[in-house]
């Protein structure tokens, strides 16, 4: 049976370390319902403020 989707090695998490690897937020969208996206900003907010750095709001990919 394949990983489901709320386990370790399941494609959500596989997409979330890549996305984090990667720094592109993209490669986790595609797992995120429209209105869950402020959730994944929040995700980066709260990482900033881990930097001591202040976050406003997600940019576009730099690619």
């Amino acid at each position: 049976m394949p990983p489901h989707c709320d386990s370790m090695d399941g494609p959500v998490v596989k997409a979330a370390i890549k996305a984090l690897e990667a720094q592109n937020v993209n490669l986790i969208l595609p797992y995120v319902p429209k209105d869950g996206e402020n959730e994944v900003e929040t995700v980066v907010r709260i990482h900033r403020v881990g930097e001591n750095a202040p976050f406003t709001g997600l940019k576009p990919s730099r690619t």
